[in-house]
């Protein structure tokens, strides 16, 4: 017959490491890690209604909804950490402050301060954890997620000209969820 000789990582050659093989790839058996960042930058941003209309810059001025002018930054950050049936991802975003000329409260302009949120989310395959399988079978196919959203539970400010925030700019009305954690347990049958 067939003579199994060492290889270089000190396996036989025809040696199996258990179910699912080496585990690097799409078993949930490697290690990750990815990380990505973007910021924006906004030059201009303006809108022509009709030829004849003034033209709204929404980065000095004009109005782009209920979170005031166009921000001049936005940066994006997420990340994620796998480990096994372990894993992490964290996103968040920071925005410029901004402001809106002439406000609707009649005291002038709106000033709307910068914006960072984050969001956390754990989870754990609870059926590639074969200790647990085996003792509870119900486990397979199954995840458990952790998830924050908001966690520092920021929500973005609004001052007029008095430094008094409209009635309908308050934090609870444009935002009123603030921080949310939900814990999530699927199972696919």
């Amino acid at each position: 017959g067939r003579h199994d000789h060492p290889r270089r990582d000190g396996r036989a050659a025809g040696a199996r490491r258990g179910p699912g093989g080496g585990g690097g790839g799409g078993g949930g058996g490697g290690n990750s890690l990815q990380l990505s960042v973007f910021h924006t930058v906004f030059f201009e941003d303006q809108i022509l209604a009709r030829p004849g209309v003034p033209v709204f810059d929404r980065l000095n001025g004009s109005a782009a909804g209920n979170a005031g002018g166009r921000p001049e930054h936005q940066v994006q950050v997420e990340g994620g950490y796998n480990r096994g049936a372990l894993g992490l991802r964290l996103t968040a975003n920071w925005q410029s402050s901004t402001f809106v000329a002439g406000g609707t409260t009649g005291t002038g302009d709106l000033y709307f301060s910068d914006l960072t949120t984050a969001n956390l989310r754990l989870f754990a395959n609870l059926g590639q954890m074969q200790s647990l399988t085996r003792a509870t079978p119900l486990f397979t196919n199954t995840r458990l997620t952790l998830l924050v959203n908001n966690v520092m539970n920021q929500r973005q400010t609004v001052r007029d000209a008095n430094g008094a925030t409209p009635l309908r700019l308050q934090p609870g009305f444009v935002d009123p969820q603030g921080r949310v954690i939900r814990l999530e347990l699927r199972k696919q049958f």
